[in-house]
């Protein structure tokens, strides 16, 4: 057998590593800590619908549909509540560093300070539509949106920060902190953008990166966010079946598969890179920890018909059906 693997009862949504294990969000609104051999394992349910970790590598934030924000110490039996529900959100992201949190709620962005949870700044003059993810890279806040929108924001200084505004021209999903110098965008389309943040220029923008990196005649259902991967841009495809594509970027509009695994049996839904060790999680439940040097694939695996009804390739569908209504 060449990787490790878990099962859990939920579908996996968020994948997050720290130098003491992994931790997964799963569709059951529960959080799980493993260790980085998934022999040990600690579940809390805190309803969570977006995770990220903090600057402790035993601790991971969530935040509810109902606006609850928790830590989870897996050092400790229970996770800590640090606010109490608003009203119900369609969107939520949750994004750390260093000292402070960054939380949206539909529109708007509030970054607290984690040390006693006060409010440090609210941004709501970035965005018109609801705010997917949130992430912070170059010291700044990165947010997109389902307004085509992605803006980087100097948070202290609120709605006078907003100091870039990246127009992909597609409602957005996903952000991927590939490094310092460069962030990744994918929209609800598949579309991916590579943006620099030196020079404040887009260097790649494919409208489908699927059409360049399917698996023979199987057609991808999914582009995930972006990684560093060999010291270059990576990215991953994923597949129905449970095969998940890894690329590299060679420049302009051009990548290059780099590895190609099939241990799930259902979408792989998130995935990090760390070094040459893959981890990765989706809706069949399970987590994997594989080289990426390897072609890892389970054997006589049945096909699992996804139930998830918050994935990135609805969401579309979600704001079509809204905009129509309105």
């Amino acid at each position: 057998m060449n990787y490790l693997s878990s099962q859990h009862d939920g579908y996996g949504l968020e994948i997050n590593c720290s130098p003491i294990g992994v931790n997964v969000l799963w569709s059951d609104g529960s959080l799980s800590w493993y260790s980085s051999d998934l022999k040990q394992e600690k579940n809390y349910q805190v309803n969570g619908q977006r995770s990220c970790n903090s600057n402790d590598p035993n601790v991971a934030f969530t935040i509810s549909d109902t606006g609850v924000i928790c830590s989870i110490d897996c050092r400790q039996d229970q996770p800590n509540i640090l606010t109490k529900p608003s009203n119900h959100l369609t969107e939520t992201a949750i994004a750390s560093f260093d000292i402070g949190l960054a939380v949206s709620f539909k529109t708007y962005i509030k970054c607290f300070d984690i040390r006693n949870m006060k409010v440090v700044c609210t941004i709501n003059e970035a965005h018109c539509d609801d705010i997917v993810d949130v992430a912070f890279w170059r010291g700044l806040l990165v947010s997109a949106s389902q307004d085509n929108l992605c803006c980087v924001i100097d948070y202290t200084q609120g709605n006078n920060g907003i100091l870039e505004t990246i127009n992909v021209g597609k409602p957005l999903g996903l952000l991927g902190v590939a490094s310092n110098k460069y962030l990744t965008i994918v929209s609800d389309d598949n579309a991916f953008v590579i943006y620099n943040g030196e020079t404040s220029t887009i260097e790649c923008q494919i409208d489908d990166l699927r059409t360049i990196t399917s698996i023979g005649d199987e057609t991808p259902s999914t582009i995930l966010k972006g990684c560093m991967i060999d010291n270059k841009i990576g990215t991953a495809t994923s597949f129905d079946s449970g095969k998940l594509m890894l690329s590299t970027w060679l420049g302009t509009n051009s990548f290059l598969p780099r590895s190609e695994a099939h241990c799930h049996s259902a979408l792989v839904r998130d995935y990090e890179v760390i070094n040459d060790i893959v981890y990765s999680t989706g809706e069949d439940g399970k987590i994997f920890v594989y080289n990426i040097n390897t072609s890892p694939r389970q054997q006589s695996q049945p096909l699992h018909q996804s139930k998830v009804t918050t994935s990135l390739r609805e969401r579309g569908e979600r704001r079509s059906n809204r905009m129509s209504e309105d």
